[in-house]
């Protein structure tokens, strides 16, 4: 192996170097040193379709905004990927408003915000 922007490089480092490029392919037979080509990206549908929904069909077991189940219970989340959580209330429609009540509280908010996206007073 001769790589020609070596020439300058003394005799025992060029050695050095193919040594290395040998020990690099033994390793890794299907490595190149050319840039691996890229997969075509997926076409945009023509007739005008809009993206998919992956939240279609998706439940959620509590009517209110930032209140989820956890372990049993409901727990109110609120923050930058909900960080902060509530106390834990029963599993049960009265507990599921006391977890958004939580939510409203700590937000600072006078009303609880449901999932059908109306406001109900506190």
């Amino acid at each position: 192996m001769n790589y020609p922007h070596f020439d300058d490089v003394p005799l025992y480092l060029r050695t050095t170097i193919d040594l290395y490029d040998i020990c690099v392919d033994a390793m890794h037979p299907g490595a190149s040193r050319q840039p691996a080509a890229r997969a075509e990206p997926d076409p945009l549908p023509e007739d005008g379709a809009p993206a998919r929904n992956h939240d279609k069909g998706r439940t959620y077991k509590s009517v209110y905004v930032g209140v989820t189940t956890h372990n049993g219970c409901y727990v109110s989340q609120w923050g930058v990927y909900s960080r902060y959580k509530g106390s834990v209330h029963p599993l049960t429609p009265e507990g599921a408003r006391l977890a958004a009540i939580d939510r409203a509280v700590a937000l600072e908010r006078d009303y609880l915000e449901r999932r059908d996206g109306n406001h109900e007073p506190l």
